[in-house]
Parts: C-alpha cells; sequence; structure tokens
C-alpha cells in the first residue's frame, strides 16, 4: 500500500471509543439487590470454618460460569456470559 492508500484507509476507521463508548461504565455500574448477597457477619454467623481440604487444586466456577477461580493458574476471570470483563492474576 501506498502512502495515500494508507491514510485514506485510516479515514474509514471509526473514531477511537473509551470506557464508556463500549459500555463497561453500565456493566460495572449494575444495580445489585439486597437479596443477592449475604453481609459478613451473616456469613460469619452460619459458616465457622472453612477446610483448606476442601479447597483443591483445578478449576472452582460458579454455577453460570461467570466467575472462575484457577487455583492452578492463580487466576480469577469474572465473565459477564460471553466476554472475560475481569481477570485477576495474569500479565496481559
Amino acid at each position: 500500500m501506498t502512502e495515500h492508500e494508507v491514510d485514506d484507509f485510516i479515514k474509514t476507521l471509526p473514531p477511537p471509543q473509551n470506557y464508556t463508548d463500549v459500555g463497561y461504565d453500565v456493566y460495572l455500574n449494575k444495580n445489585v439487590f439486597g437479596g443477592q448477597f449475604q453481609s459478613a457477619a451473616d456469613f460469619n454467623s452460619q459458616v465457622e470454618s472453612i477446610s483448606l481440604s476442601k479447597v483443591g487444586s483445578g478449576i472452582t466456577q460458579s454455577v453460570g460460569r461467570k466467575i472462575t477461580i484457577d487455583f492452578d493458574k492463580g487466576q480469577i476471570r469474572i465473565n459477564d456470559g460471553s466476554t472475560d470483563r475481569i481477570l485477576i492474576g495474569e500479565l496481559l
């Protein structure tokens, strides 16, 4: 491609987008309804301890596979059903 062709091609590209244009602000600021989660005090009153023998190697996932914890790789992934939105424990 010539320099002129490259310039013409660049003019056809959409403008750059920030995280609000893509919708991350809407996804990350969803309302959480009170019935979905327990308070720390309620949880602590119901659970005395979590045995480390119950935490094995491999991968643990939520029922809908939106949250994944990989104990072997040391990663936590939060997914919206089609795309990983948050990945902790990996250098990108």
